[in-house]
C-alpha cells in the first residue's frame, strides 16, 4: 500500500477528514488544505483493484432483455449530452478519433459513433465488454488505461466517464490523457461531486463515498488543479443533479403517492439551483490539450 502525507494533485498538506467501514475493511479518507482534494489514504494495492474490477460489473437491473430501467434511460441522456457538447467543442467533424475508457455497457461509445467518430473503447469487466459488443458491434479492448498501448498524439477525443473517482493514480491518467491526445484535443470528465449538497449534509455517509469502488473524491476546483498541472485548458464545466423516481417513491407513504407530479416539479427545481451554485450531484468538465 503507498501512503501520502501530501496531495497527489497540489502537494500541499493533507489531514484525516472522515473514516469509513465497508464490510469489514476500515477506509481512512484525507483531506486537501489546498485544493480541496479528497482521496483514500492509504490506497489499495494495483493488484487488489484489478482484481475487482475484473470481477465487477453493473447491476443486474441495467442488464435484462430488451428493458431500459429509469436508470440506464438517464445514463442514455447523459451519453447524447455528452457527445453533444464534444461535438460541438470538435467543430462537429466526422471520422475523429475518439478513445471511451471505461466503456461499460457502451451507451456513450454508442453515441459516439452515431455522431461519426471512429471509436475505441476500453473495459476491464468481461460481461460489460459483451455489452457493450452487442450495443455498439464494436469490440472493446481488454485493458485498463494504464496498460492500455497508444501512440503519442494518437486521438482527438478522450472519455473519462464515471472512471477517474476509480483509480489508483489520478496523476498518471491525466498525464497519460495529455500524451494520446492530438494537441487542442477534448478531454471529457464526469464524476460525483464532492462539494455537492448531499455530501455535506450526508458527509462520510454519501453513497458516492464508497470504497474500494470510489478512491478520488473531486470538487470543481481540484479537478480544474489537476488538468491544469498536466497542460489542459477548462473548455466548459456543468453540474448535473437528478435523483430517479424510484428513490423518490421508496419514501413516499402510498396515501402521498399522488403528490409525485408535483414532488418532482419541485425537486428539478431545486436541483437546478444546486447545480447554479456548484453544489450539485455531478460534474461534468471539458478541456482541451494546450
Amino acid at each position: 500500500m503507498i501512503n501520502y502525507d501530501y496531495c497527489p494533485v497540489c502537494g500541499s498538506n493533507v489531514v484525516e477528514w472522515k473514516r469509513k467501514v465497508i464490510g469489514s475493511q476500515e477506509y481512512k479518507v484525507d483531506l486537501c488544505s489546498g485544493c480541496g482534494y479528497a482521496f483514500i489514504n492509504p490506497r489499495p494495492t494495483l493488484e487488489f483493484l484489478s482484481n475487482y474490477y475484473t470481477n465487477f460489473h453493473i447491476s443486474d437491473e441495467y442488464t435484462q432483455n430488451n428493458t431500459e430501467t429509469e436508470k440506464y434511460s438517464y445514463s442514455i441522456i447523459d451519453a447524447k449530452r455528452i457527445v453533444k457538447n464534444i461535438s460541438e467543442l470538435t467543430n462537429d467533424i466526422y471520422g475523429l478519433d475518439f478513445l471511451d475508457v471505461g466503456c461499460g455497457h457502451g451507451l456513450l461509445s454508442r453515441e459516439a459513433i452515431y455522431s461519426k467518430f471512429h471509436v475505441t473503447a476500453l473495459e476491464l469487466s468481461d460481461i460489460e465488454r459483451d455489452i457493450a459488443h452487442n450495443l455498439t458491434k464494436i469490440i472493446p479492448i481488454n485493458s485498463s488505461f494504464e496498460d492500455y498501448r497508444c501512440n503519442e498524439n494518437s486521438f482527438d477525443v478522450i472519455n473519462l466517464s464515471q472512471i477517474l473517482e476509480h483509480v489508483f493514480n489520478v496523476n498518471l491518467w491525466a498525464s497519460k490523457a495529455h500524451y494520446c491526445l492530438r494537441k487542442g484535443g477534448v478531454l471529457a470528465i464526469a464524476l460525483p461531486n464532492f462539494n455537492s449538497f448531499f455530501r455535506y449534509l450526508l458527509q462520510e455517509n454519501d453513497p458516492y463515498i464508497c470504497p474500494p469502488l470510489h478512491l478520488n473524491f473531486f470538487s470543481k476546483r481540484s479537478l480544474i488543479k489537476l488538468l491544469d498541472t498536466h497542460g489542459f485548458d477548462i473548455e466548459y464545466v456543468e453540474f448535473i443533479s437528478r435523483i430517479p423516481d424510484e428513490a423518490s417513491l421508496k419514501r413516499i407513504p402510498n396515501f402521498l403517492l399522488f403528490t409525485l407530479p408535483v414532488l418532482k416539479i419541485a425537486i428539478s427545481f431545486i436541483f437546478k439551483i444546486f447545480d447554479i451554485l456548484h453544489i450539485g450531484i455531478m460534474i461534468n468538465i471539458y478541456a482541451r490539450k494546450r
